[in-house]
């Protein structure tokens, strides 16, 4: 197997847990939007975005 062979595999196989995890922590993080607390809602919903961003990028740079 070429180099850029096993590179490619060894991703693919680190990718794939990626969006199960996302969901539990954007779930887990739900709690913590509650309406009586701005600052860290706030936070939270920043948090949130991000993960979810990263696993879409993740994504695209799989598939293209």
């Amino acid at each position: 197997m070429a180099l850029d062979e096993a590179v490619i595999d060894a991703g693919a196989g680190r990718i794939r847990p990626m969006p199960p995890t996302a969901a539990a922590v954007v779930g887990g993080r739900r709690d913590s939007l509650r309406p009586f607390d701005p600052i860290f809602q706030g936070r939270e919903i920043a948090l949130m975005a991000g993960d979810l961003r990263k696993v879409g990028l993740e994504g695209a740079r799989k598939s293209g």
